[in-house]
């Protein structure tokens, strides 16, 4: 495997962008690249999980405001409200 491609391992796999100390300067700057388009590619796959259209209970990174809000929402879909 080149820089390039190690680079973009390392991206894909949310690795700091960190190139190994033992590269020459042009494979550092490879690895780099790589690493960017591993982010990319990393990016692009959580922005195809978000929903469309998220649920009214999902706002702030979905967890209800309050645990009453909770015990509500669990009775209200579980049929014993």
């Amino acid at each position: 495997m080149d820089s390039f491609e190690d680079g973009k391992v390392a991206g894909m796999s949310g690795d700091k962008c960190e190139p190994p100390q033992n590269l020459a300067q042009d494979s550092s700057q490879r690895w780099i690249a790589g690493w960017h388009d591993g982010q990319t590619i990393l990016m692009a796959a959580f922005k195809k999980k978000r929903p469309v259209d998220a649920p009214t209970d999902v706002i702030d990174g979905g967890a209800l405001s309050t645990a009453k809000e909770a015990q509500e929402n669990f009775k209200r879909t579980h049929g014993l409200a």
